[in-house]
């Protein structure tokens, strides 16, 4: 069982009724779910990371207007809904809903700005709005989360979009090949990692699905089932293979693999399979000039 599945099984079957036997006055000003950092809140928790924060608990968030008056009410109860099995975790128990945004977007309300928008760490995004709420009512945690869920604004993705796809041309299509040329392997794993990182930042930004952190970035984005298990295949591949001649073929194959996505969603329209045309392209579709004049490289510096 999924530590998420865990979690909402314990609450529904045990813990909502303590709540509304103990505190009916909170049931509408509160939201219970798992979101947040661990695997288990991606739904990729496995035997490996159950060596550790892999337990039935939950987070229960609530308004900061309500969590001074509330919270030492809340934890205690929430303490008690495991008893003797009670371990501490900051990840899970009783959560402002403010703090909760602040923390990773470092914004206590919303809406936001499209400059505030590109200033948060994709990974932070992820994290804020993955997982399942199993419990609450449309209010602001609500509000917030789906605000998030909605993805980026249109001039915040083609910024991204564009950064990512000149890394894309300027490390694996470019850099890549003069590095084996003068036989620097290092030079050589550094355009591939470059390469592979933006080839994923594309693809996250066109499955509209935020970007996790790294360790996660290939199993979570295989989980949505929206590429094809070629696509990660030939990706892995490229991590490890040496012959210039097969790297060239797949370098080329994944690049324009995106870039006929970016043709379909006419998003582009270049000739050149070279992306930093592609990147020139995307760029020319920003409305706003507060994002349009920032430097194309600034678009994907906070991953």
């Amino acid at each position: 069982m999924k530590g998420i599945e865990l979690s909402k099984k314990f609450f529904n079957e045990y813990c909502l009724g303590e709540l509304n036997n103990k505190a009916p006055h909170l049931i509408d000003k509160i939201n219970v779910g798992l979101v947040g950092e661990g695997s288990e809140c991606f739904f990729l928790d496995d035997e490996i990371s159950r060596d550790h924060d892999f337990d039935k608990g939950f987070s229960i968030f609530i308004e900061e207007k309500y969590y001074k008056k509330y919270k030492d009410l809340l934890e205690n109860l929430y303490r008690g809904f495991f008893g003797d099995e009670f371990i501490h975790n900051p990840r899970k128990g009783v959560i402002c809903t403010e703090n909760f945004y602040q923390r990773y977007t470092n914004k206590r309300n919303i809406p936001i700005s499209n400059v505030d928008f590109l200033n948060i760490r994709e990974s932070y995004l992820s994290v804020a709005t993955n997982g399942e709420i199993f419990f609450g009512r449309d209010n602001l945690f609500m509000e917030m989360r789906k605000y998030y869920k909605n993805f980026y604004p249109r001039d915040v993705l083609y910024k991204k979009l564009a950064a990512y796809l000149f890394q894309m041309a300027q490390s694996g299509q470019y850099n890549l090949f003069r590095s084996i040329k003068r036989k620097d392997k290092i030079a050589v794993f550094f355009a591939k990692n470059e390469f592979i990182s933006g080839a994923f930042g594309a693809l996250y930004l066109l499955s509209e699905n935020y970007m996790p952190y790294y360790k996660l970035r290939k199993r979570y984005l295989e989980s949505k089932n929206y590429y094809p298990p070629e696509l990660f295949t030939d990706l892995e591949i490229i991590a490890t293979e040496e012959n210039e001649e097969k790297l060239y073929y797949l370098v080329e194959k994944i690049s324009i693999y995106i870039l006929n996505i970016l043709k379909l969603r006419e998003i582009v329209d270049t000739r050149d399979n070279f992306l930093v045309k592609a990147a020139e392209d995307v760029t020319k579709r920003i409305k706003d000039p507060r994002i349009a004049t920032i430097p194309i490289m600034k678009g994907n510096f906070n991953v």
